[in-house]
């Protein structure tokens, strides 16, 4: 994602600065190359997209103030997203595949009894009342 660098005056007010050192913030680049934020002017450094452009501004990682046009912005939010979608399907297949091996192994397994492949849900023992070994304090 292209960032543009964005400085501010000299001499930032604190108030202002607490309340825009988190999240993203919109604004709209103007004719001579700034960004408005809650009544703070701030100048693109270098490189500034056209004017009129709908810009998001944040604190980066370094303490630095950057700016990131919407469009690049949600096109890297749906790449992200897709990423994370195909990640997720990938893991889906893997453990359709997992679990139609295991299917195909406990179907090869001949026993005389009936049994089940489950876990069963007990108590571990460690309560108040217990003596941390499964033995109970009480009579």
């Amino acid at each position: 994602m292209q960032t543009y660098p964005v400085a501010g005056p000299g001499m930032l007010d604190p108030m202002w600065f607490n309340t825009v050192r988190h999240g993203q913030h919109s604004a709209e680049v103007a004719a001579d190359g700034s960004v408005t934020v809650n009544g703070v002017a701030l100048r693109l450094c270098r490189g500034a997209p056209a004017a009129g452009t709908a810009v998001r501004v944040w604190l980066n990682g370094s303490g630095f103030f950057v700016c990131a046009t919407h469009e690049e912005i949600e096109r890297e939010a749906q790449a992200w997203h897709d990423a994370e979608a195909a990640k997720t399907e990938e893991r889906r297949l893997q453990l359709n595949a997992l679990r139609a091996d295991a299917e195909a192994f406990n179907g090869r397994i001949v026993l005389p009894v009936r049994w089940d492949v489950g876990i069963k849900d007990v108590l571990s023992g460690l309560s108040e009342t217990s003596w941390g070994d499964g033995r109970s304090k009480e009579p």
